[in-house]
């Protein structure tokens, strides 16, 4: 075969099959694919056999030829499922990787990511992170992340065949709680052996160790859970380079729109040198190691005199996205705070009633029909989230049609463009 035309297709397989392929010549001028994995190989034999036989047929010197072989390289996947499933799970994650990012952008004023450049990307990363606001806390760390992470989410969103299935997907696993019943307990054995072979291949694993959401500004007692994957990843796999990566969510309101929100990744913690023989002191070490980083990277406000402390925070009008700043205020006694955050911009007010005029249908169905049924706060944003980037495209979508229908193409376009700026405008505003 061409060596170039080799060289080419192993850039396609790299590209869209994420595979680590590289092209050998050898001393007789035959081309071979090296890969570790026996069926890929066969996939590649079949593949260039393929590609021989356009040749021998002519099919490859005229354009459809071409078109035919490279539409093939796409379609060779077909013979090892392994890879198509990759390859294919790849293009879902990173569209709706992209997708997500689009939404997320015109729902947030602002978000902040402090200490990205620190994450490693390549090594076995175990994330750990507050949890306040449901589903937007792993959106956001979706999208800021470079590489595609599993997340651990509570068993019982699973419950339902069609959301286990989009769960999936998604790379989310199901973890049982105590208050899930005692019975339920045991099916974290599976998931757990599941996050320790994912580890031990240098991918990526999310953890909220506080065991469950709360809009509450402070770190609330971790659960050991985390610790336990971590014990068993080095146990089994003693050669695993693990490291814990902490991060805090800050949101200046999680519950109004629109919101602006910070990320704080702390200084990754290699763990192998940490630990001890001692598991029941290996235990207690991780949590109190991560229960004192994230009070550093996220609003904690102790138990004690919650309510009055926040009260007084509200009066100052504290700018939540700078947490340090904030615990120093609350230390200080009110005596050493920052800026206070800022007022709503009048541009933002003079748009306001023309996006709610313009979205008027997708408002009143949230308003309504949505938001009244949500028993928790902690899921306003996520819900709210959620219509937002199904009704408001749709809507935006379906209004242009019928512009397009009585008026033609440019004034369509000119509806959906002046819609677009004016949201930007209200949220960015």
């Amino acid at each position: 075969l061409d060596w170039d035309l080799a060289q080419f297709h192993c850039l396609i397989l790299r590209v869209f099959g994420g595979q680590r392929v590289q092209v050998v010549q050898t001393r007789n001028q035959n081309n071979y694919f090296r890969n570790g994995d026996s069926k890929f190989r066969i996939g590649i034999v079949v593949d260039l056999c393929l590609f021989q036989w356009f040749r021998w047929h002519g099919y490859f010197s005229s354009f459809l030829g071409y078109l035919a072989y490279y539409f093939r390289i796409g379609t060779s996947y077909l013979v090892v499922k392994e890879i198509e499933n990759y390859m294919l799970k790849n293009i879902w994650l990173y569209s709706l990787k992209c997708y997500l990012k689009v939404g997320l952008f015109f729902y947030f004023k602002e978000v902040k990511v402090v200490g990205k450049a620190q994450v490693p990307t390549k090594e076995s990363l175990l994330v750990l992170g507050n949890h306040q606001s449901a589903l937007i806390d792993p959106l956001l760390l979706a999208v800021t992340f470079k590489q595609y992470a599993h997340y651990l989410t509570r068993a019982g969103v699973f419950q339902k065949k069609w959301v286990r299935a989009i769960l999936n997907s998604v790379n989310m696993l199901p973890v049982y709680r105590i208050r899930d019943g005692w019975s339920n307990i045991s099916n974290n054995n599976p998931v757990f052996e599941a996050c320790t072979a994912l580890l031990n291949k240098k991918q990526t694993i999310v953890i909220f160790p506080e065991g469950s959401h709360s809009l509450a500004r402070t770190v609330r007692p971790l659960s050991k859970g985390f610790t336990r994957i971590i014990l068993d990843t080095l146990e089994r796999h003693s050669d695993t380079d693990l490291y814990i990566q902490p991060v805090g969510f800050n949101y200046q309101d999680a519950v109004s729109f629109p919101d602006s929100a910070s990320i704080y990744f702390g200084k990754p913690i290699r763990v192998k040198p940490l630990l001890t023989s001692d598991v029941f002191e290996n235990t207690a070490l991780l949590k109190d190691l991560i229960q004192n980083e994230l009070q550093q990277l996220t609003t904690h406000v102790p138990s004690g005199n919650y309510e009055e402390t926040i009260l007084t925070l509200e009066e100052l009008k504290t700018d939540y996205l700078h947490p340090q700043e904030v615990n120093a205020c609350v230390e200080s006694q009110f005596k050493r705070c920052g800026k206070p955050k800022k007022d709503v911009s009048l541009l933002s007010k003079l748009l306001k009633p023309l996006v709610y005029l313009n979205l008027c249908l997708p408002i009143l169905f949230w308003r309504y029909l949505v938001k009244p049924k949500i028993k928790e706060p902690e899921f306003v944003a996520t819900f709210r989230y959620a219509v937002s980037m199904i009704l408001i495209p749709l809507w935006l979508l379906g209004i242009g049609c019928l512009v397009f229908l009585f008026f033609g193409t440019n004034p369509a376009l000119v509806y959906i463009t002046i819609s677009v700026l004016l949201m930007l405008g209200y949220v960015k505003a």
